[in-house]
């Protein structure tokens, strides 16, 4: 299934990674919530601990996408270069084996990142609604962390609420994983690759959008008054980090987030087997070019004709 060496060979390798991740991760936390706290039963460290769990620190957002993105580089950098492409196909495993151990190397490397967000949220916090000040102000618990508000003097970051934020970041971190993996994938060089992972999140609100200015242009019938969100909704629901961030996290229902997290692992599954199929078909031989595979420049072609009538279209009903 998987070589161990090459596995323990990557984690060896790219270990610095993950201690950069984790060690930045725990200086934020730490930061966050012991910078104008003393003690960890106060109003504003339970309101932090809160803020937190909800991922609403722009840090958390950032780490869920930089992290497998840098990974991805790191592990799958040989695919952009043909001296290195080489070299690697030239070990004693299969294509199929050497792709697999990466991609498992790939996801230690990215659940060992999330170790230095758990040592300090395991510091218990308590539910105290009297603010230090003399007013009383009760702490908000959202939907999507708890499936019951707290009473006063319980602690707030429980063992299985840090255990399910940890999912959701672990899901959301494998999503962007798999879809990095899937660029690097279909790109033959770094730029093509690098473009390749900016634009792929990007995709399907730029189909969506694409359909409802046509469809406005050129099919008779077609509503003229689109939903104005609809694009940022379709946004959020394909980016696990801007889903959890910006629409459940005070909103949401703590059943409906775990049903969603579900399918997010799923699809974050999905994402590594179409990424690592490709991977396997990708030819040595041409490891350098701008994109590995035909489709996807016939993908480019379209798209960019695409764009120019649509500019042309715009131009003729303005005229």
């Amino acid at each position: 299934m998987i070589d161990r060496g090459i596995v323990k060979e990557n984690i060896k390798r790219f270990w610095p990674v993950s201690l950069v991740a984790a060690l930045v991760y725990f200086m934020l936390v730490f930061t966050f919530l012991w910078s104008n706290n003393h003690f960890t039963q106060s109003h504003a460290m339970a309101n932090s601990m809160v803020w937190i769990l909800a991922m609403k620190d722009w840090y958390i957002i950032a780490g869920i996408i930089i992290v497998p993105f840098v990974v991805v580089a790191c592990v799958f950098g040989f695919f952009n270069s043909p001296r290195l492409t080489t070299m690697m196909y030239a070990l004693p495993v299969s294509k199929k084996v050497l792709i697999r151990s990466c991609g498992v190397s790939g996801i230690i490397l990215i659940l060992l990142s999330l170790v230095g967000l758990v040592i300090p949220l395991l510091v218990p916090v308590y539910n105290i609604a009297y603010h230090p000040h003399g007013w009383w102000q009760e702490v908000y618990f959202p939907g999507i962390v708890f499936a019951n508000s707290l009473a006063f003097g319980d602690v707030v970051n429980t063992l299985p609420v840090v255990a399910g934020f940890m999912v959701r970041m672990a899901v959301a971190k494998l999503f962007y994983f798999g879809l990095f993996w899937l660029a690097y994938s279909v790109a033959g060089n770094r730029i093509s690759a690098f473009l390749s992972a900016a634009l792929l999140p990007l995709l399907p609100v730029v189909i969506y959008a694409t359909g409802v200015w046509v469809g406005q242009l050129f099919v008779f019938g077609f509503p003229h008054t689109a939903e104005q969100s609809m694009p940022s909704y379709v946004f959020a629901i394909t980016n696990p980090a801007i889903w959890f961030r910006s629409y459940f996290s005070w909103r949401g229902r703590f059943e409906f987030v775990a049903h969603f997290s579900v399918i997010c692992g799923i699809i974050s599954a999905l994402l590594c087997m179409l990424a690592y199929f490709v991977s396997c078909r990708r030819k040595v031989e041409i490891t350098g070019n701008l994109f590995m595979f035909r489709p996807v420049k016939n993908i480019l072609i379209f798209v960019a004709a695409l764009i120019f009538m649509y500019v042309f279209a715009m131009i003729s009903v303005a005229l």
